[in-house]
């Protein structure tokens, strides 16, 4: 019966595992005035899912299930790669 639970345990391990070399990933970069490569800018690596994105937001699911929201009033300029 021990056995059987440690089994299942890691089948079901397995299987998200699995899973999750399928999902695609992105490369988002953020800069929060017009001008790219100054002090500003950030990116985030391994982001999960793209939850909402437009010219004054962005909206999103990082790699350790992290919301990461994004706003500003004069615009926002950002970078989405696949990975």
């Amino acid at each position: 019966m021990k056995h059987l639970r440690k089994l299942i345990k890691h089948l079901i391990s397995f299987y998200w595992w699995l899973i999750g070399k399928f999902q695609t990933r992105y490369t988002i970069h953020v800069s929060f005035d017009s001008e790219w490569g100054n002090a500003d800018d950030v990116e985030y690596n391994h982001v999960r899912k793209i939850v909402k994105s437009n010219f004054k937001e962005l909206k999103f699911r990082t790699n350790d299930k992290k919301d990461i929201h994004i706003k500003a009033m004069n615009g926002l300029r950002y970078k989405i790669e696949v990975e």
